[in-house]
């Protein structure tokens, strides 16, 4: 029996064109109803595909599987498959100001001259630190030294102290390499609480003391700290209450650890050699630390890769112990990546599962996940050889749990309308019995091919179908299909590449690299899901299917892997090379009374957990009218989910930068911990502050060379300003001033200690020191002296002395000596703010260092410095025009030479802001104006996307009314999903938020277009006027796709909650949370508006307001039918065969 229909009637053959067959009659172009010949879409074109796909699957599978594979295969000869290399250049704005004076700085400083001291340099830089944390377990007002808490903050110190790699021999030249700070050849002893009880250099055997020792001992710590000097020096020990308590409950160790390394120049930088060497030796340090505590992971932890236990506690004597290093980090967070990436495998393995049981198809299936997860590598092959794009980081590897929800939705747009088409698209397309025999003579008196002799096949027509009339059948549901998901799919995934690329505007390059990655993957499965799935669901049809003869009243055996051979360019239906066959009569649809039909139709019982029966169930309440015809329920979940939204709006604004630093791993982790516990101590090591430098004679960088898509390599070469002079008495007293200045500077912000912007006893002022030492060597100040005399005893100063500060140190950064002459100058300090803070605390000590810029004294030899922050301004606008004006990588590489603070062409006796750098360097601003370009770029990527979303909602309803429908929905959708993160989470703008926010964009919008598009598209299928079936038809023909695509993204999402790593967690909740509410605002909201006040007719249509206004003239199908015409057809009797164009309500389906 042919399936009941519903909404698209039988066209008959007295409703047939009038003049020519492959025009669609005026009846058919006003209702709907497309000409049998021409398919449903009425495009040649799509009709040429058609056949392609019906006639000969295999060859088009065979042909995108063969290319996807080949492309997989030449990402591995091109060697662009793997993940780039890390470094500590990633996540900087390259382009910003901050980050140019740190690579002026770095530039310059590689280039000085060597220092000819004895001395060796190996190790003398102090690079990277391991910190231990000790906290009393139950501290109730005692002291938290005693003897048995000091011998295990000893021992415990000693594992570190007593690793092979922490000395070496201890002797500089040995062949036993050692990473220990060098101070005078030794290694530094460490910085311990232990030494303040067992002396500054014992040797870690770790004796227990007796209680006067510890007393006395503890008694001397707590007196230094009534001294601003004590507390600088001492506060490091102990928390923020000991000085008012006499007692503290924290305390802490650090090793500092050293570079170069033997073998290497320059001290390390993350992501450098020596730093994977460093990582290498501190992965066995804590080795020993977690078999001290017993911490080793095990069970289900060790099965996941995870290296600590995370539900483990460190504890000794009383004692809960952390640990923390930037490069243990480092290790634990690509460890942990590695390991959690693996969810993707439970993810594919889901989306596969449910596509199976969606489509009820093994082989749609399986092929439609591989065309998913090869569009991956297809679009990293795009991505890096076309693109030029050669970073690929973690966050990348994201992209594929987005992919697995879009492809997978993608696949069941494309199935469900081949599903549907079997009911819109009737059998035997109208045609009367003399064509119906026409086309099945075709076969008559053909030769059987060799190839399917050798098959298991009946013959050739039975490979193609089984009947001429079947295979016309096809290429029509194929057609509808075709035309439909194309439509679908080419909306939903143009609008979430768009917000994609929306990111390409970020000025953080692991996330605009991310948005085109993202993006390419969208555009890739586009084109895979047009071409592998629909002949994929022909061979499904074909050769998979047990029941092909089922219209024509006969049941045919399943013949798999048959005639493959057989779809090669001269076979099919239509060939004219295929003879001695002759194929049996095709048959006609069976006649069925309606009352029987309706008797079918009842007993069609669906279960109400499945997608039908949760589109009947919503269909019965969303419909239900109370007896003054008013639709509560509908007008309810529009008011409440309009409200929500609203409230979403406001909390969604609160959402501001992070307060603290980004935490990365779990609280449990031992990692957490101790980040968390950093800010309890009253003072921290000199490191533990931002570095803060004043560089005098550096003009520009030349940046040339530089690839923004490789971050550490060629990052420019620093310009000299040739005027720079140090002799003059005026401008060395502005350099004094200068020194005076930094150490004096007042701030009283939150994140400012002391009342000071820069922490006392760290500035380093070389030109006070060599005047001091100038003085007493040649008895005369340095004003007396010539600029020869100057500058030589300046280098003699340079090569023989070392600052006070530093003893084991020189001065080959701060005099910045090269090829014998003096091209810059450097003031060393530190800042009171911490390296690790939030952008709510540096933004206005920020605004101080700029007042700082301001006050500095200038000469006409020593100029002053421009200002970094206004420049921040200017680098946005630049920004903006350069990314849509060039290429992606000539635009950023563009920006970077335009923004060098280079100003040749201006006067000599014209002091510029651009041409003198003072750098506060990176430590301090380059985070912050990281942290500051996760909102610029989540700000700049909405106001992107969404307009792009409008924009595509108007390409695919054609209706304004219906669009605005949709971008409020879409709004309160991206509101939802970031207020709920403020409201019930607590959580901050951080970099997780920040890439969530343009991915909500993409996601949430797919499922309002799918149902805004085929609300206006019921107007052309079935010449549905009002809004009540416009309704019904959209929820009855995408519902069920929306609800499948929905379960397979929150599905592929679900599984990142099984990770370690927070970011990875964090989107899961936003990948959940935005399907959620996407298909909570699509159906609840957008749907429900539709139903009570929809644009009926000609309504909103763009079209129509163009005609009325005189500006697009109307087209002739458009006119009006006659009312004969319209008449004749709602005559005609309704059964197969005929056509009847009736609403519901009359024929009771």
């Amino acid at each position: 029996l042919p399936p009941p229909t519903s909404h698209l009637p039988t066209p008959t053959s007295h409703l047939q064109p009038p003049t020519s067959s492959h025009a669609p009659s005026q009846l058919h172009r006003t209702m709907g109803v497309e000409s049998p010949h021409k398919g449903a879409s009425g495009s040649p074109r799509i009709n040429a595909i058609s056949k392609k796909l019906v006639y000969q699957p295999c060859t088009v599978c065979g042909w995108t599987l063969g290319i996807m594979f080949f492309i997989t295969f030449a990402l591995g000869v091109f060697n662009a498959g793997g993940l780039s290399e890390q470094s500590g250049y990633d996540w900087d704005i390259s382009t910003t100001q901050a980050v140019i004076n740190a690579d002026m700085i770095t530039s310059g400083e590689s280039d000085v001259d060597d220092i000819s001291i004895s001395n060796s340099t190996e190790r003398t830089d102090a690079s990277y630190y391991i910190t231990i944390q000790y906290n009393k377990i139950s501290c109730n007002g005692e002291n938290m030294f005693t003897p048995e808490t000091v011998k295990a903050i000893c021992e415990t110190d000693a594992v570190v102290y007593n690793n092979l790699g922490w000395k070496g021999t201890g002797i500089m030249g040995s062949d036993k390499m050692g990473f220990c700070l060098l101070s005078n050849g030794e290694c530094e002893q460490p910085i311990s609480p232990s030494n303040l009880f067992y002396g500054s250099n014992h040797n870690f055997t770790c004796e227990l003391l007796s209680d006067e020792e510890v007393a006395v001992a503890s008694a001397t710590l707590y007196a230094h700290l009534t001294t601003t000097a004590g507390e600088l020096t001492y506060g490091f020990y102990v928390d923020k209450a000991a000085p008012t308590d006499g007692q503290t409950c924290w305390t802490r160790s650090m090793f500092k650890v050293g570079s170069p390394l033997r073998g290497y120049t320059g001290a390390s930088s993350v992501g450098d050699k020596q730093f994977y060497k460093i990582q290498e030796w501190m992965a066995d340090v804590q080795e020993d630390l977690q078999g001290f505590f017993g911490m080793k992971a095990e069970g289900f932890q060790a099965l996941a890769g995870q290296s600590v236990n995370l539900g483990g506690v460190a504890t000794k004597g009383g004692l809960d112990v952390n640990w923390f290093s930037i490069v243990m980090q480092n290790a634990e967070m690509m460890h942990t990546v590695a390991n959690d990436t693996n969810m993707a495998v439970f993810s594919m393995l889901f989306v596969w599962f449910w596509i199976v049981m969606h489509t009820g198809s093994f082989l749609i299936g399986s092929l439609g996940m591989l065309q998913i997860v090869l569009s991956l590598p297809v679009s990293l092959f795009i991505y890096r050889v076309i693109f030029r794009i050669w970073f690929f980081d973690t966050l990348q590897t994201l992209a594929i749990f987005v992919i697995l929800g879009v492809g997978a939705d993608d696949v069941f747009v494309m199935v469900d309308a081949w599903v549907q088409s079997r009911d819109e698209v009737p059998y035997g397309g109208g045609s009367d019995e003399d064509e119906e025999q026409k086309l099945a003579s075709k076969c008559d008196d053909k030769a059987f091919p060799v190839c399917c002799a050798t098959c298991c096949c009946a013959g050739p027509c039975a490979c193609m179908g089984h009947d001429p009339v079947r295979a016309d059948w096809y290429v029509r549901r194929m057609e509808y299909a075709y035309s439909r998901a194309m439509k679908a799919v080419f909306n939903t995934s143009w609008t979430t590449a768009m917000a994609f690329f929306a990111t390409a505007v970020s000025p953080i390059m692991p996330i605009s690299t991310f948005g085109i990655y993202a993006a390419l993957c969208i555009i890739m499965n586009y084109v895979f899901v047009m071409t592998l799935t629909p002949a994929t669901i022909i061979i499904q049809e074909y050769y998979m299917e047990g029941t092909h003869g089922e219209s024509s009243g006969e049941k045919q055996s399943s013949l798999p892997n048959c005639c493959w051979c057989c779809s090669g360019p001269n076979f099919g239906p239509f060939s004219d090379t295929v003879k001695g066959w002759t194929p049996p009569p095709p048959s006609k649809p069976e006649k069925v009374p309606i009352d029987e039909e309706s008797k079918a139709i009842e007993k069609m019982k669906v279960s109400p957990c499945s997608p039908e029966g949760f589109i009947n169930g919503y269909l019965n309440t969303m419909e239900l009218q109370t007896q003054g015809g008013v639709r509560w329920f509908a007008i309810g979940t529009v008011l409440a989910l309009s409200a929500y939204g609203i409230f979403s709006c406001a909390a969604s604004s609160q959402l501001t930068p992070p307060t603290e630093a980004e935490q990365w791993f779990p609280d449990n982790h031992i990692y957490s911990k101790a980040l968390k516990s950093m800010d309890k101590f009253l003072s921290g090591d000199d490191d533990s502050y931002a570095l803060f430098k004043v560089v005098y004679g550096m003009k520009g960088l030349d940046r040339s060379k530089y690839n923004i898509y490789i971050p550490a390599e060629n990052r420019g070469e620093t310009k000299y300003d040739s005027d720079f002079d140090l002799q003059p008495a005026a401008a060395q007293n502005a350099f004094l001033d200068a020194c005076d200045t930094i150490r004096n500077y007042q701030c009283k912000e939150k994140g400012c200690q002391f009342g000071l912007l820069i922490r006392p006893n760290t500035t380093t002022c070389f030109l006070e020191e060599f005047q001091t030492w100038h003085y007493n060597t040649y008895a005369e100040t340095t004003y007396d002296c010539t600029a020869t005399e100057f500058y030589s005893r300046l280098t003699t100063f340079r090569e023989t002395t070392a600052p006070k500060a530093d003893p084991y140190g020189d001065w080959s950064t701060e005099i910045g000596m090269i090829d014998g002459e003096l091209k810059f100058a450097t003031i060393d300090s530190r800042m009171t703010m911490k390296v690790l803070q939030s952008v709510i605390v540096k933004r206005p000590i920020s605004k101080i260092a700029d007042n700082l810029v301001d006050d500095l004294v200038t000469t006409s030899t020593l100029n002053k410095p421009f200002q970094w922050t206004w420049d921040w301004v200017w680098y946005v606008s630049l920004s903006l025009f350069l990314s849509f004006s060039l290429p992606a990588e000539h635009a950023q590489n563009a920006l970077a030479q335009e923004h060098s603070p280079s100003n040749e062409a201006a006067p000599q006796n014209n002091p510029s802001p651009w041409r003198y750098c003072l750098a506060p360097y990176r430590d301090s601003t380059r985070r912050y104006e990281t942290e500051e370009g996760l909102i610029i770029g989540l700000m700049l990527g909405m106001a992107i996307a969404l307009p792009v979303a409008f924009a595509t909602l108007i390409f695919a309803t054609g209706n304004v009314v219906v669009s605005l429908y949709a971008i409020v929905s879409i709004g309160f959708v991206v509101a939802s999903v970031l207020g709920a993160c403020k409201a019930y989470l607590d959580w901050d703008l951080g970099i997780a938020e920040s890439v969530a926010g343009v991915i909500v964009i993409g996601l949430a919008v797919d499922y309002t277009i799918h149902m805004g598009h085929m609300y206006d598209h019921a107007s052309h299928e079935i010449g549905a006027q009002d809004r009540e079936a416009r309704f019904r038809f959209a929820v009855e023909k995408m519902g069920t796709t929306v609800f499948a695509g929905a379960i397979t993204t929150a599905g592929s999402g679900m599984f990142l909650y099984f990770t370690v790593l927070l970011f990875f967690s964090k989107m899961a909740t936003l990948i959940v949370f935005t399907i959620f509410f996407s298909f909570l605002y699509s159906f609840g909201f957008f749907m429900a508006l539709l139903l009570l006040a929809g644009p009926e007719g000609e309504f909103g249509r763009i079209g129509y307001i163009l005609e009325s206004l005189g500006l697009r003239k109307k087209a002739d199908y458009e006119k009006p039918v006659s009312v004969a015409v319209v008449d004749e057809a709602l005559a005609a009797p309704i059964g197969s065969g005929e056509v009847a164009l009736k609403g519901d309500e009359d024929t009771n389906l």
